[in-house]
């Protein structure tokens, strides 16, 4: 009979293992030295992980050899992490609580996976942290330990089971903070026998890496217990406060302002814990029609309880009976209890524009409680990992003697699989694999938006076994495209291909119910650029930089200022350290950028470096911009794109572009208007003369001596100073009307009375007649005269001198600007007054051209 049960057993082993990978993990220390004798478990990965960890991950375990070597076997498929038993007496930090190192996730993919990956434990500092509690009733309190320079955090449980926290965390500054059950406060904090007056417990692990010891003391050393008849709620609210008020108050802590009893039972004993202080004590409910006594005013010292029973007499027709909710419990395809699922109950949910009547979601048994009306229900489950499931319940009646139930199964959705390799060979972690769905259809119940967004639109990461997996897809058609995360995808693309296909950057496919399609998605080097930056006005970097790529030859004119929300995502990477690519080729803008990066944070040492990539081979326009400020700086300091260099790079090059000084301090565009309204060009043949200062608001006054930019259509003075402007700029400009101005500062003068802050763009635009065109007279004449052309108006003569008008020729030479294009009559004179001309000629002059005309003594 032994023999008979030892080969029954030996065969489901045997017959678990056909559908089963390995996985092979190896511990090392930072320096690579093994770490024998440690065991390492499966852990959950995901909401799958979850479901897989209640039915397979306990099995799957084992204690690194003299090598640091595990190896897992007849793993099922499935996503997974790791866990490490490090006990107290190993100077080594769980990977579960190191944000510095995070432990590998794996995927095993069918029985034929077989992957190796490592963990690297870090030495850490023993922090032990103790709740203690002055009640009767020890409370339940939740510690949390957050990092704060990496935004981990993570969450224990503590009461009076397991009133002490036993771990090692690695160096860094943490953050410890409690919150325990309403009506309990907080009494002291002691961290390694100092009392603090603050909230929350900061350890500074870098610096002091001795044993830290925190112990929070918790306390509700007063009771109002008693009995209450009929099922209805108890609330006490807080009147006056004790003496404990203030320390909270100092400590930033809210005062716990209502209280419901932390001990209820079904016979309708209750007691509650409370803080000195007076309080109103009352039974609360929507069922009741009278209470003896309506509510009590119960004032309590330190270490005093009072007995209070409450008789409750419910309305007339409800009775006191509740009515009984419907269970429901879901399970995947195999059978397990699924948590996270979201369950919707209907009347019918085929019917346009139905809306559930009750809605859920499951918990860790598989299990929902809904509580809708009487009537035969359809109740609807869906999950991210499967297809939805639906159950009927014929007669449901919550009024009814006995509970109701029902099961829902879930459906194998369709699955899009992909493995990323770097070189054909290495796994490749960090790449997302993106699915839309197509297909033009309504997807069915359940109708939670967030889940339904889900199914039409998602991404999902590789992990250390190169895997990303999609899992719960609807039938029907996909466009599918990976990109490389993090620091690694500036330099690198990351194509989609169906196997012994052409890769490229996206593509459709068309999956059936209960289908997988494995992709490959090979890693590619890509082009990039490096540099560093700094700001004109000599105070470092700016604390963030917009970045835009173009292709030369479609880079615009004008780029506009980027457009922030309050929770817009960063689409670049700080460079360095890591952060998320930029757009690449993949997403250009509006504006035909091929990246787009707003408000990007900069890296390395001194906090001014940038990475921008991933980017094709070809030739490109840089332009930046400082956080805050409102002038563009193309690559090299220029205004204009056309100005700036032109970046060149080969196929998968990391082009280092040096350091670019961006404008941060204050500037001023000045840049003219016709007439009509539409912009002068031309504007960079101008002269200026520029004189100016600025008062600051400590009094002292600065000498203004801005650099010149010059564009086609505006003159910008950069460089400016920050305060109150004063000001003066000459203006000469022979294609334009008038051809001499003086703009100014102060009440009267069109440059206003401005107060410039760093990053500020002073716009100006001062209104001209016309543009027009010049002549360039020389020769031995001494004297030339100039008649308009008939088609220009009398008044219109005058204003550019011409009625006719003399010049006489100074060095044998003068030049007139500002005229309006058109054949003019030109004549020689013999004296300055003109009063013997030679035969008059006929010039052409044109807009923003000057005429060169020699002349000879008349005859």
């Amino acid at each position: 009979m032994r023999s008979l049960i030892l080969s029954v057993c030996l065969l489901a082993v045997c017959a678990g293992a056909v559908h089963a990978g390995t996985i092979h993990v190896q511990l090392v220390e930072r320096d690579g030295t093994p770490v024998p004798d440690l065991r390492v478990s499966l852990a959950a990965a995901g909401s799958l992980g979850d479901n897989a960890a209640r039915r397979w991950v306990w099995r799957y375990n084992g204690i690194s050899d003299g090598s640091g070597r595990v190896t897992l076997q007849d793993v099922p498929p499935g996503t997974y992490g790791f866990s490490v038993r490090v006990p107290h007496t190993e100077p080594w930090v769980d990977p579960a609580l190191n944000p510095l190192a995070a432990s590998p996730v794996v995927t095993v993919v069918d029985e034929d996976s077989e992957l190796s990956t490592s963990i690297v434990l870090w030495r850490g500092v023993p922090v032990t942290v103790e709740l203690q509690w002055d009640s009767p009733r020890a409370p339940a309190a939740r510690l949390t330990l957050q990092h704060p320079e990496t935004g981990f955090r993570t969450d224990y449980r503590l009461n009076a089971r397991r009133p002490v926290l036993e771990t090692k965390l690695p160096e860094g500054r943490w953050e410890l903070g409690l919150e325990g059950e309403a009506g309990y406060v907080l009494e002291s904090l002691v961290r390694n026998g100092d009392e603090l007056t603050t909230a929350t417990a900061e350890l500074d692990l870098a610096r002091y890496r001795s044993a830290q010891v925190v112990t929070w003391l918790l306390a509700a050393p007063c009771s109002v217990l008693g009995n209450i008849w009929e099922p209805v709620g108890l609330r006490a609210r807080l009147i006056e406060p004790g003496p404990w008020a203030e320390s909270l108050q100092q400590r930033g802590l809210p005062l716990p302002t209502t209280v419901v009893p932390q001990e209820l039972d079904a016979l309708g004993n209750y007691e509650i814990y409370l803080p000195s202080g007076v309080w109103e004590i009352a039974p609360e409910s929507d069922l009741i029609a009278s209470a003896e006594p309506e509510r009590i005013e119960a004032s309590l010292a330190r270490g005093q309880f009072r007995r209070q029973d409450f008789v409750v007499e419910l309305a007339e027709g409800k009775g006191g009976k509740l009515k009984r909710p419907l269970y429901v419990h879901v399970k995947d395809p195999e059978g397990v209890p699924l948590r996270g699922a979201v369950v919707e109950v209907y009347e019918d949910p085929l019917l346009e524009g139905a809306e559930p009547l009750d809605t859920d979601r499951t918990g860790h048994l598989g299990s929902a409680t809904v509580f809708p009306d009487a009537g035969n229900l359809v109740v609807v489950a869906g999950h991210r990992e499967w297809l939805p499931g639906r159950a009927t319940v014929e007669k449901f009646d919550p009024d009814g003697e006995f509970y109701r139930s029902a099961t829902v199964n879930m459906r194998r959705g369709a699955e899009i699989i992909g493995q990323a390799r770097e070189g054909g060979e290495n796994p490749f972690a960090g790449v997302e694999l993106s699915v839309e769905y197509l297909g033009d259809e309504p997807l069915t119940p359940p109708a939670d938006l967030e889940l339904q967004g889900d199914k039409r639109e998602r991404t999902a990461l590789t992990d250390q076994s190169g895997w990303a997996v999609h899992r719960g897809l609807y039938p029907g058609r996909y466009r599918v495209a990976a990109r490389v995360r993090g620091e690694r995808g500036l330099t690198r693309f990351a194509r989609v291909a169906v196997a012994g296909e052409e890769p490229a950057a996206e593509l459709e496919l068309t999956v059936e119910e209960g289908e997988r399609v494995e992709l490959e998605l090979p890693v590619l080097p890509a082009a990039s650029f490096r540099g560093s930056v700094d700001c004109d006005d000599g105070r470092g970097a700016p604390a963030a930089v917009s970045f835009r790529v173009f292709r030369e030859g479609e880079e615009p004119a004008y780029l506009e200022l980027p457009e922030f929300e309050d929770d817009a995502e960063d689409t670049g990477a700080p460079g360095p350290p890591a952060g998320d690519a930029g757009a690449g080729e993949e997403e250009a803008g509006g504006d035909g950028a091929v990246v787009r990066l707003d408000n990007h944070p900069l890296g390395g040492q001194d906090a001014d470096e940038f990475i921008i990539g991933p980017l094709e081979p070809g030739a490109y326009r840089l332009a930046m911009l400082a956080a805050d400020a409102e002038l563009w700086t193309w690559y090299d300091a220029q205004v204009l794109p056309g100005e700036g260099y032109s970046l060149t790079l080969g196929e998968g090059e990391a082009l280092p572009i040096g350091h670019t000084e961006l404008f941060c301090a204050p500037a001023l565009q000045l840049a003219p208007l016709l007439r009509d309204g539409t912009r002068a060009t031309g504007v960079d043949d101008a002269e200026i003369t520029f004189s100016g200062e600025a008062a600051t608001d400590t009094g002292e006054t600065l000498k203004l001596d801005p650099a010149l930019r010059e564009t086609y259509d505006a003159l910008y003075l950069v460089g400016l100073g920050e305060g109150r402007l004063a000001a003066r700029i000459d203006w000469y400009h022979p294609y334009l009307i008038p051809v001499r101005t003086v703009f100014e500062t102060g009440d009267r003068g069109i440059l206003g009375e401005p107060w410039l802050e760093r990053g500020d763009l002073l716009i100006v635009e001062p209104r001209f007649v016309a543009r027009a065109g010049a002549l360039d007279v020389s020769g031995s004449a001494a004297a030339v005269r100039l008649t308009a052309p008939a088609a220009i108006a009398a008044d219109e003569r005058s204003l550019y001198g011409v009625e006719p008008a003399l010049f006489p020729l100074e060095e044998g030479a003068v030049t007139i600007p500002g005229l309006l294009p058109g054949d003019y009559t030109l004549e020689s004179c013999a004296d300055a007054a003109c009063a013997r001309s030679g035969a008059p000629r006929s010039v052409q002059v044109n807009v923003g051209r000057t005429l060169r005309v020699s002349v000879d003594p008349p005859q």
